[in-house]
C-alpha cells in the first residue's frame, strides 16, 4: 500500500501549477515554484477551504479522504466537535442533502473511534447553532444538515470564524 498523496493546485490567469507526492515533498517543491513565479503571499485567515487539502476532493481521479483521516488532519478530541467532522464529512465528502444518528454511528465504526452518545452530540451542536434539524423524517429517526455557521466553523479548523 503506497503513502497518502497530497496534492496541491494553483490556478493564477493562464499559470496553473499542480504538485503531487509525499506531504514534505508537495510544500517544499510548491514553495520553490510559488518563489519562482513571484506569486503574491495571501494571509492565512483568506485561506479558503478549497486551498486546505484536507477540506477538497482530489479533481485528478487520487483517492478521497477517509473518514478517519479526515479527524486526524484536525487533531480532535472532543466528540461534539468529532461528530461535526463526520456530518460535514458526509455532507461535503460524500455528497448527502442530510444525515442521521446512523450515518454518523457508521463513520464512528469506520474510523474506528470509540463511539460515543451521538444524539446528545448532535443536541450540543444543535445549540451552538452549527447543525439544523430538517423536515425529513426517516422511519422515525430525525435527519439534520449543517448550518451556514457549522461551515465555517469546520472551515476555520474547527476555530470560532472571523465574523
Amino acid at each position: 500500500m503506497s503513502a497518502l498523496e497530497y496534492v496541491i493546485r494553483l490556478k493564477n490567469g493562464d499559470l496553473e501549477l499542480e504538485v503531487r507526492g509525499d506531504k514534505r515533498y508537495v510544500e517544499t517543491t510548491f514553495a520553490k515554484l510559488k518563489a519562482l513565479v513571484s506569486l503574491p503571499k495571501r494571509a492565512a485567515d483568506e485561506e479558503t477551504p478549497e486551498d486546505r487539502p484536507s477540506l477538497r476532493r482530489d479533481a485528478g481521479g487520487g483517492k478521497q479522504l477517509s473518514a478517519r483521516e479526515f479527524v486526524d488532519t484536525h487533531k480532535l478530541t472532543k466528540h461534539t466537535d468529532i461528530v461535526l467532522a463526520f456530518a460535514y464529512f458526509l455532507e461535503k465528502k460524500r455528497g448527502l442533502d442530510s444525515f442521521t444518528p446512523a450515518d454518523v454511528r457508521k463513520c464512528y465504526y469506520e474510523a474506528k473511534i470509540e463511539l460515543t452518545n451521538i444524539s446528545q452530540m448532535i443536541i450540543n451542536n444543535i445549540k451552538k447553532g452549527f447543525v439544523m434539524e430538517t423536515a425529513k423524517k426517516e422511519k422515525g429517526a430525525g435527519r439534520y444538515t449543517i448550518t451556514g455557521k457549522g461551515e465555517k466553523y469546520v472551515d476555520a479548523g474547527f476555530r470560532k470564524a472571523k465574523e
